[in-house]
């Protein structure tokens, strides 16, 4: 396949290159400047240059791929975002879903894969949730949803296919939480030590140049997967690794 990645200098894109090109396929990843083509092209890709919220650019960078993978994001990294902050999230997100989804109209791509959070159906009780359940969105996945609906509509409108993935929470040493976490605990700041209740139920995925996480994701007609780790990472586990 002849892939087109968006995002591929980012924590979770420079992996996909990766393992993309070990599969032998072609890979594009969108790049801004010289150290981005560096990422890229360090991977087994082709660096070709653009700006995610420029659909033109960003049909010159994706001409000739089948497949189009956002994997681009602009989630705040501070330790306690603004809502001036999730409001310029929500928008750029959403910006960015409509301009891929033009862009796979345009060049006739035949897939359109979005990468999304598990936790857009996160339930109010805590039980257990699959794809199949309502959405139940909050102030920090409310970007997540309407990117996918965004990119579902261009799907029945346009002639592609629409995959999601909602994926845990990433954690690798190049990422910024992961990296806040580890300033944390050398500071002794680090809110919760030990297996606490946040690190009982999350699933994460951890990333590292030498070994790409799997994913357990079942087979069915939705095109709306979850891709998180096939055990939960507790805190304490986590913050020995920081």
């Amino acid at each position: 396949m002849n892939v087109f990645v968006a995002g591929a200098t980012g924590v979770l894109g420079r992996e996909l290159v990766a393992e993309l090109a070990v599969r032998n396929h072609r890979v594009v990843g969108l790049s801004r400047n010289a150290r981005g083509d560096e990422l890229v092209a360090e991977r087994g890709g082709e660096p070709r240059r653009g700006d995610i919220l420029d659909e033109e650019s960003l049909v010159s960078a994706a001409e000739g791929c089948d497949v189009l993978i956002h994997a681009a994001t602009a989630i705040p990294t501070s330790r306690k975002p603004t809502d001036d902050e999730w409001v310029k999230n929500d928008r750029v997100r959403a910006e960015e879903a409509r301009n891929l989804v033009s862009v796979a109209d345009e060049i006739d791509a035949d897939r359109h894969l979005l990468q999304s959070i598990v936790w857009v159906a996160r339930q109010p009780d805590g039980r257990t949730f699959d794809e199949e359940v309502s959405p139940n969105p909050d102030r920090t996945t409310r970007f997540a949803l309407d990117a996918e609906r965004i990119v579902r509509r261009g799907g029945e409108d346009g002639d592609f296919d629409v995959g999601i993935l909602r994926c845990g929470w990433f954690y690798s040493p190049e990422s910024a939480h992961t990296r806040q976490m580890g300033s944390g605990l050398l500071d002794r700041k680090f809110p919760i030590l030990g297996d606490g209740p946040s690190g009982d139920g999350m699933r994460r995925f951890r990333f590292s140049t030498s070994r790409t996480p799997r994913e357990r994701s079942p087979r069915r007609s939705s095109p709306t997967r979850p891709a998180v780790g096939t055990s939960p990472t507790t805190n304490r586990f986590l913050s020995r690794r920081c």
